[in-house]
């Protein structure tokens, strides 16, 4: 894998509080005697040392308690002896030690070896509990001898089976093994008393609304046997592997469980149409079941009833944005902004409220005002990275690649902030990579999705990028992955499915221009007067609803163009743009130009047409489109002022294959 051209590491650096203290565990561990090392008390330091975050000392500690005898002791017959029940016994210190060693190696995020470790105590467990049902006699002759034992107590104390399968679980989710992730939960002694209604897996979110209208609640136990946090886990790699309703029922069983589990609300909005609906209930039944108490009314300005307030807006403005409706959005993010305009998480908000309403410059500021008020933020920051990308901002682009790998190197973020900047820097290879690295990094990521679509169309491999805007769609339908979607069919031929990918996109948002213009790009390949007439009507319709779109605009001019009775309406519609809704950066400006341009040279009204070819050469001296263009006409004129006077010319014109961009780099 290619590494991004951001050096993050400094080699000079003082070594780390964990470093120091690694090294003087390794100092004491090494003038330890056998026994000591040995000694309960070392295994009860290792714990210490990984709950104050000295993984790498946890680790070495662990290894001389582990490792002290060469291998581990083999099964026992049974024997009324103390001494060989103690050795017995040893199955479950070993069991502890590997705990302990997964324990430090989670801390540092290495899942896999992490993984590896649980699973090796529960085999040792297993043999411990086999030695000791084989061994009943002896321990119930030496009962007494043993409640005395302080191994035994220890041992006993200081290893839960359910806690370690959990623990399995986590890393399982985080190395993407949903299903068995799933199945190591349910494994745990506390889901087999969890009561699950029978029906509920094909129930409909309306059937889901309906049950708990009538009060037909579901029932469990569960809380106080397994955390919370695990449930989330499990709610989503329901969602990772597809599993709609179990997903849903999950999150809801959360946030019924504790309403502070914010981040279940967008995910029952996406999951279901009547999710903003049941997160609303949830959330006033927890407010009227457990009081808030006087430490919210402290800490919140206007106290609790403001809070409850907030987050019902908060909830109405989120399930607008997750419905890509500005009209549901916008009175609820606009309270929330005269209410809170410092917060970061409704900033945030507001930036995808932009984006939707097609006001992409005030969406960057919005994330130009949480960058600034947290400069070491990571989350979200692809969504601005893709803000900035859109808006051909490349070198603030490549300015927060480099801030988010000096930030975290191994976050989906980092690299999809490096796939946009190398793109935007036409280093095609080098972003299909990043994008593929961010990809792996997070496979339920929808920006890293898309990202990768459209690097892989721009190295014209169709088939992966269908791949990936379906996959986007599958984690969150979204009009970037319909546009995706209607690009890469195009591109392959299926027109067919490029056209239901369109319509699909104007049903997701039916007051987008941008959805509208994409039925537009779906059936201007379509051959025939009915083909060109569709296309027309599309962004015909998509410029009602924004006549500053620029992509509709031009989609419209290509397909009157390609009528002969309809040049001149071509030439109304750029006009049109130039005068009346003429755009704000550079780029859009010299292409606005360099199409009217074109235009106006297939009228044979050339005069004009070198005007605007010179406007766009002001704006961008170097551009080839506008260059050659120039020189056509400037030809062409000479040759019609010398054919006038009695002379000849070839009279040649600029080639229209020559303006058109190439097929899939179309802005948007």
């Amino acid at each position: 894998m290619t590494m991004p051209p951001f050096s993050t590491r400094n080699e000079n650096t003082t070594p780390s509080s964990s470093a120091v203290e690694f090294q003087r565990t390794q100092k004491q561990v090494l003038s330890m005697a056998p026994h000591e090392i040995w000694s309960l008390g070392g295994r009860a330091k290792v714990t210490t040392l990984n709950a104050s975050g000295a993984f790498e000392s946890a680790e070495l500690l662990c290894s001389f308690i582990h490792h002290a005898e060469q291998s581990v002791v083999s099964p026992v017959r049974a024997s009324s002896t103390v001494e060989e029940n103690d050795m017995v016994l040893t199955w479950r210190l070993k069991a502890i030690d590997c705990v302990n060693f997964a324990t430090s190696f989670m801390g540092k995020e290495e899942y896999l070896r992490a993984l590896k470790w649980f699973e090796q105590a529960m085999d040792f467990e297993r043999n411990f509990q086999q030695l000791s049902s084989s061994n009943i006699e002896a321990e119930e002759h030496n009962n007494e001898a043993e409640n005395s034992s302080e191994a035994h107590r220890y041992a006993m104390d200081n290893f839960d089976a359910d806690e370690v399968k959990l623990h399995v679980m986590e890393c399982l989710f985080k190395t993407q093994q949903y299903l068995r992730a799933i199945e190591c939960f349910e494994a745990t002694n506390g889901y087999e008393k969890e009561q699950q209604r029978e029906g509920d897996e094909t129930m409909t979110g309306t059937q889901t609304a309906k049950k708990y209208k009538t009060g037909e609640q579901h029932d469990s136990t569960m809380t106080a046997i397994v955390p919370l946090k695990y449930h989330l886990l499990k709610a989503k790699a329901h969602q990772a592997l597809g599993h709609t309703q179990k997903a849903m029922r999950a999150y809801e069983f959360v946030f019924k469980n504790d309403a502070s589990y914010l981040e279940c609300v967008p995910q029952l909005i996406s999951l279901s149409p009547v999710g903003g609906q049941r997160a609303r209930e949830i959330f006033t039944r927890h407010c009227e079941k457990n009081s808030l108490g006087g430490l919210v009314e402290d800490m919140l300005v206007g106290g609790s009833a403001n809070y409850r307030k907030t987050i019902h807006c908060w909830i109405d403005a989120m399930e607008g944005l997750e419905r890509n409706s500005v009209r549901q959005a916008s009175p609820h993010v606009t309270k929330l902004m005269k209410d809170r305009p410092k917060q970061p998480e409704v900033l945030i908000m507001k930036a995808r409220w932009d984006g939707l309403r097609g006001k992409p410059d005030k969406a960057m500021e919005a994330y130009e005002m949480v960058v600034k008020m947290d400069n070491k933020r990571v989350t979200n920051m692809e969504k601005y990275a893709a803000a900035l990308r859109d808006a051909r901002e490349g070198e603030k682009l490549r300015i927060l690649a480099q801030r988010l790998f000096e930030i975290n190197e191994n976050s989906c973020e980092s690299w999809i902030a490096s796939a946009m900047a190398s793109d935007l820097s036409k280093e095609k290879e080098k972003a299909l990579s990043f994008a593929q690295k961010a990809r792996d990094l997070n496979p339920r990521n929808q920006v890293a999705l898309v990202t990768l679509g459209e690097c892989a169309m721009k190295v014209k491999k169709t088939d992966v990028a269908i791949a990936c805007f379906r996959g986007a769609n599958e984690v969150k339908p979204s009009l970037k992955s319909y546009h995706g979607l209607v690009k890469a069919y195009s591109a392959a031929g299926r027109r067919k499915e490029a056209i239901e990918s369109a319509q699909a996109a104007t049903e997701l948002n039916t007051h987008s221009a941008f959805a509208a213009s994409l039925l537009g790009d779906a059936h201007k390949r379509v051959s025939g007067d009915i083909g060109l007439k569709r296309t027309k009507d599309a962004f015909a319709k998509a410029l009602q609803m924004d006549p500053s779109l620029l992509r509709a605009a031009f989609g419209l001019a290509d397909a009157c163009m390609r009528d002969n009775n309809d040049v001149e309406r071509a030439k109304f519609v750029i006009k049109n743009i130039l005068e009346k809704h003429p755009p704000k950066d550079a780029q859009s400006k010299v292409m606005l130009h360099v199409k009217y341009a074109t235009i106006l040279v297939e009228m044979n009204e050339r005069a004009e047409a070198v005007q605007h070819f010179q406007s766009a050469l002001g704006i961008e001296p170097n551009n080839a489109r506008a260059k050659s263009g120039l020189e056509s006409c400037e030809k062409a004129l000479r040759a019609a002022q010398a054919n006038a006077r009695g002379g000849g010319g070839d009279g040649n014109v600029v080639d229209d294959a020559e303006m058109e961009e190439e097929d899939g780099e179309d802005e948007d």
